[in-house]
């Protein structure tokens, strides 16, 4: 071989060495950014979720910030834990605990509203099935007669604090002690005295049934009222037997030849149930002047012709 065909020979091989190295070089430049691009991308899910959220999940803890409002619902549950409200229902258990008093249930009444009534008597009835309260009131103003009131009897529904009945004026003065103060029996009947005048009496006899249908028993006065009048004191109910039932006591005097010497005759009327009435039940004559007298029943003529 010549020199000049080694000559040649070297400088393609020295040619191709530099191409080749070029090539490399290029394969290599344009190589090393992609596995670069590729990292950023297969490394920041799996390396950077705790760096690379620094951003991204800026946005993705917006919405997961969203659900501070569904906290905040949640927060606001309370006030659906405020079924508080249902729990105070308290309200409801309120009035219940905080019923109306005796004298704020009688300034219910129209003729007591702006003035002192006094309430004379008192009781509470359920035998209805309807909680009540009776109350007999005394009205401020003196009648004509000295001494004498007008008074009601009225019924209060207990539980709603509501006056349910009042009857009309009934005039007199209440009986005191153990022929005045109102009663009530075992049927439910509410009994109650009122003197009139110098010397009569009348017992009012009512059953309150459910506050409103009240029924009177007795005989019907001057004004309408049924009522057991008598012309002396003394007329009153009482449990003369012990069953628990009242039983209507009601003295008469024949005024013969006075009143002070006049003859007593004490009738008596028991509840009948069947017939729903007082039906007679015996007297008792007392002689004028005597304390003691003879007892009759009620199929004695002496007894029945009174």
């Amino acid at each position: 071989m010549t020199n000049r065909a080694k000559y040649l020979g070297g400088a393609a091989a020295i040619l191709a060495a530099i191409l080749l190295a070029f090539v490399v070089a290029k394969l290599t430049h344009s190589a090393s950014p992609r596995p670069a691009a590729s990292a950023s991308t297969s490394d920041t899910p799996s390396d950077t979720p705790s760096e690379s959220p620094s951003e991204s999940p800026s946005e993705s803890l917006t919405p997961s910030a969203s659900p501070s409002p569904s906290l905040t619902p949640t927060a606001s549950a309370t006030p659906t834990v405020s079924a508080s409200p249902t729990v105070s229902a308290s309200p409801s258990v309120t009035p219940s605990a905080a019923r109306l008093t005796v004298g704020q249930l009688v300034k219910l009444l129209p003729g007591c509203k702006n003035v002192t009534c006094k309430v004379e008597s008192t009781i509470v009835s359920d035998q209805s099935g309807t909680p009540l309260r009776f109350v007999l009131v005394q009205l401020p103003a003196a009648t004509k007669t000295a001494g004498e009131f007008d008074y009601l009897a009225t019924l209060f529904d207990t539980t709603k604090d509501q006056l349910t009945w009042s009857s009309d004026k009934l005039t007199g003065t209440a009986a005191k002690g153990a022929n005045g103060a109102a009663a009530q029996d075992a049927t439910g009947h509410v009994a109650f005295t009122l003197y009139v005048g110098a010397h009569s009496s009348v017992l009012y006899m009512l059953d309150p049934a459910d506050g409103v249908h009240v029924k009177w028993f007795g005989q019907p006065d001057e004004a309408g009222h049924l009522s057991y009048s008598s012309d002396t004191g003394g007329a009153h109910a009482e449990d003369l037997d012990g069953d628990g039932v009242l039983e209507v006591v009601l003295p008469e005097n024949d005024y013969t030849p006075n009143y002070a010497q006049g003859n007593t005759t004490v009738y008596r009327y028991a509840w009948n149930a069947a017939k729903k009435a007082y039906v007679g039940s015996g007297c008792t004559y007392i002689p004028g002047g005597s304390k003691t007298g003879t007892d009759y029943d009620a199929t004695d003529p002496k007894c029945a012709a009174g």
